[in-house]
C-alpha cells in the first residue's frame, strides 16, 4: 500500500539520483527542470508548495509495507476558484520497482487526496504519447483523453508529442464506488 507524505528538502538527494539522464528528467518533470537536476532547482520548486493555498502539493510515496520511499507525485497548477489541478511529476524512482503496479496505486492515492483533501472538481494531466505504461495507468484510474498536441518539446533534437487527459470527480466517484466492496449501507467501508 502506498502512503503519501509531504516532499521536502530531505528528499532532494534521492530525486536527484533518480533523474539519471536528460530524457528521463523531461519525461518525469517536463520543462520545469534542466539536466542535471540539482538542489538549487529543487529549492525553487519547493517554494511553490508553501503558503495557505500553494500552487502545488508535492508528495514522496512510501511503500506501506517496508516504509521505503519509492516515488514522487504532485498536484500542480491548483486553481482553487475553479477547483482544478494537474497531476504532475509522477515517478516510481527505483527502476527495479517499475512495472509492478505501484504507479497505479500511487496515482490512485494522489487523485483521492486531490478530490477529498483539496476539494478539486477535476484533475487533468499531460503525458508524452510514447509513454504507454503511464497512459494505461492513468486510464485504469479513470482518466480520459481530451486533446493531443504534436511536438510540444524537442529532446536531443527529437520532437515529443503529448496527450492531455482529465478526470472529473463524478467519474472518479463512480469508478471508486464500483471497485469498493459493498458495506450493505451504500457507503465506503
Amino acid at each position: 500500500m502506498i502512503r503519501l507524505h509531504p516532499f521536502g528538502q530531505s528528499d532532494f538527494d534521492r530525486v536527484i539520483q533518480w533523474a539519471t539522464d536528460v530524457r528521463l528528467l523531461m519525461q518525469w518533470a517536463g520543462p520545469i527542470f534542466r539536466f542535471p537536476l540539482d538542489s538549487r532547482q529543487l529549492e525553487g520548486y519547493l517554494a511553490g508548495t508553501e503558503g495557505e493555498k500553494p500552487a502545488r502539493v508535492a508528495w514522496k510515496a512510501l511503500d506501506g509495507t517496508q516504509g521505503r520511499v519509492v516515488g514522487h507525485i504532485e498536484i500542480d497548477q491548483i486553481d482553487y476558484r475553479r477547483k482544478r489541478g494537474a497531476l504532475s511529476r509522477v515517478l516510481i524512482g527505483p527502476e527495479e520497482l517499475r512495472g509492478r503496479g505501484l504507479g497505479r496505486e500511487l496515482v490512485g492515492e494522489a487523485i483521492r487526496r486531490g478530490f477529498e483533501d483539496l476539494d478539486l472538481a477535476e484533475i487533468f494531466l499531460s503525458v508524452f504519447d510514447f509513454n504507454s505504461p503511464a497512459i494505461r495507468c492513468y486510464e485504469a484510474n479513470g482518466f480520459e483523453l481530451f486533446h493531443r498536441r504534436e511536438a510540444v518539446v524537442a529532446v536531443e533534437d527529437e520532437p515529443w508529442s503529448a496527450i492531455f487527459m482529465r478526470l472529473p470527480r463524478q467519474r472518479w466517484r463512480r469508478k471508486a464506488g464500483s471497485t469498493l466492496p459493498s458495506s450493505g449501507f451504500g457507503g465506503r467501508t
